[in-house]
């Protein structure tokens, strides 16, 4: 006989359907209030808004306050694709409608080369609520041998970043952890 198994069709799976515009707003006026948590205690709000546009060499970037990444702080959307301004080269920041597993590189603003990665789509939970189809991104800063930090960032339709996790790790030991996850958001 047969064993019956049941697989997921994703071979007909059209993952353009996720728009860097859906997931990544950029209207000046927008705001989201974040809970970090730290290794250092007690959890405290942060904030980050869109402050308004910038131009380098013909391109307008929306500027997000407080610096939305450790990496980046100035954004515009093309091809689907996320582009920050590094020093004043344009660079590819996070590619949507790419197939779970999709790597790429990035060249951050320390002239460090950061390896991202499309992980999947996922429901996740944040004080703001449970919210599902979010994309979950990984980016990688190698720092050494058994030394980098990762950050995992979580995308909610309509609402951009909800969850970020960042941890270091120096020699194989974690030295430091940061958590944000959304609690309200006002989105223009």
């Amino acid at each position: 006989g047969f064993a019956e198994i049941t697989v997921p069709d994703i071979i007909g799976f059209d993952w353009g359907v996720y728009r860097a515009d859906d997931y990544f707003p950029l209207d000046t006026g927008s705001s989201w209030a974040y809970e970090r948590t730290t290794d250092d205690g007690e959890p405290y709000e942060h904030t980050v808004s869109t402050t308004g546009t910038e131009t380098v060499n013909d391109k307008t970037y929306t500027v997000m306050s407080s610096g939305y990444s450790d990496y980046f702080s100035a954004f515009h959307i093309e091809n689907n694709t996320v582009h920050a301004i590094s020093g004043y080269e344009d660079v590819e920041y996070l590619k949507f409608g790419v197939e779970r597993g999709n790597k790429w590189a990035i060249t951050s603003i320390r002239g460090k080369i950061l390896s991202a990665t499309f992980i999947d789509i996922e429901t996740i939970s944040v004080p703001a609520g449970t919210l599902e189809d979010c994309l979950h991104f990984e980016l990688n800063l190698p720092l050494g041998d058994i030394s980098y930090e990762k950050t995992d960032l979580w995308y909610a339709r309509d609402i951009g970043l909800v969850r970020a996790e960042k941890v270091v790790v120096s020699m194989g030991d974690v030295m430091e952890t940061q958590a944000d996850e959304l609690k309200t958001c006002d989105v223009k």
